[in-house]
């Protein structure tokens, strides 16, 4: 990052502290927005520990995408499209099925506080997870 770049990142950074300190609203935007990024961080991170542990270039799995490989680049290295269906189509390129969780809030307090806490622990529970989704019968 240039020099340039890195005055304006911290320009921009104070000034939405400084927006943050004065106004709540704004203050829980930015918390929620935090959240979701650490979300999509842990997101990125897992799809492309699944591709590295199965040995699959990015390449390979771009053909499988039906995209380019500097897409499946960017969408690892936090520059690309992390929406709902990039998210899905890997994962099924991958051979995964996303299944997505919604909490109440006041159900887990500290998925407000450290929501990456709570993603580390689901992916611990994984496998007990699985063995249980495999014994269900949908009707």
């Amino acid at each position: 990052m240039s020099g340039h770049n890195r005055k304006a990142r911290d320009v921009l950074r104070d000034f939405r502290k400084s927006i943050e300190a004065d106004n709540e609203i704004f203050r829980e935007s930015s918390r929620v927005t935090q959240n979701a990024e650490t979300i999509i961080q842990s997101l990125r991170a897992r799809l492309r520990d699944e591709r590295l542990k199965h040995h699959i270039e990015q390449k390979d799995l771009a053909s499988r995408m039906g995209v380019s490989q500097s897409a499946v680049s960017k969408f690892e290295t936090e520059r690309g499209d992390a929406g709902l269906r990039t998210v899905t189509r890997m994962a099924d390129a991958l051979g995964l099925i996303p299944l997505v969780v919604f909490v109440p809030k006041g159900y887990v307090s500290k998925v407000q506080e450290q929501p990456k806490m709570i993603i580390e622990m689901i992916g611990a529970a994984q496998s007990e997870l699985l063995s249980q989704i495999g014994n269900i019968v949908i009707r």
